[in-house]
């Protein structure tokens, strides 16, 4: 289903198009000081594009500064539920990007070999639990560092998507059409058994 976008929106649909926050540590520095929001841009493009639901990036970019948003970035799990859930999404992927420069990529050449490493966590809102994570890394030789820098992250972002970060959504979406979900509630306030019943 991952490879075949006609599948893919077949089963959004029939999901009523769950929604997705994408949010990347934009607090690194480096060669690439802009990596997290490259990563960020790119991961969002290429999820769009595969017909998924993607929260507003300003509005996440507005609760990157609060403290919910710090909190899952820096790996708890339960603030990343929360933040899901304030968003009314399905899904939260979280994660973090960093470039290195690791120098001359042949001598005398002045291209400057760039290495991208991004780190992804996919948590499903609704029960909290964590689907997966996945480390990718990428490299561009570039005379800018710059450029270089940017086009090893959307490498790396690339690879993540197509080779672990779509799988794991379409195999929780797969196992909720196949063996329902469990929902819980909760009721508050009642003042005699027969409100309860």
């Amino acid at each position: 289903i991952k490879d075949d976008l006609i599948a893919m929106k077949i089963l959004l649909e029939n999901l009523e198009r769950p929604t997705m926050v994408v949010m990347i540590d934009r607090s690194e520095s480096g060669p690439a000081k802009n990596a997290g929001a490259i990563a960020e841009t790119e991961i969002t493009k290429l999820l769009t594009d595969k017909g998924f639901e993607i929260v507003d990036q300003i509005q996440v970019e507005k609760a990157n500064a609060q403290e919910k948003a710090r909190q899952a970035l820096s790996g708890n799990d339960a603030a990343a539920k929360q933040l899901g859930l304030r968003f009314n999404s399905q899904y939260v992927v979280l994660g973090r990007a960093e470039v290195n420069d690791a120098g001359e990529a042949d001598p005398g050449s002045g291209l400057r070999s760039m290495q991208a490493t991004l780190q992804l966590k996919v948590i499903q809102t609704q029960t909290g639990a964590v689907l997966g994570s996945v480390t990718e890394n990428a490299v561009n030789a570039h005379t800018s560092t710059l450029t270089g820098g940017t086009l090893a992250v959307q490498k790396a972002a690339r690879k993540a998507v197509e080779t672990y970060l779509v799988t794991a959504i379409t195999r929780s979406f797969q196992g909720y059409l196949s063996g329902g979900n469990t929902i819980e509630v909760s009721i508050s306030g009642l003042q005699a058994f027969r409100d309860y019943q």
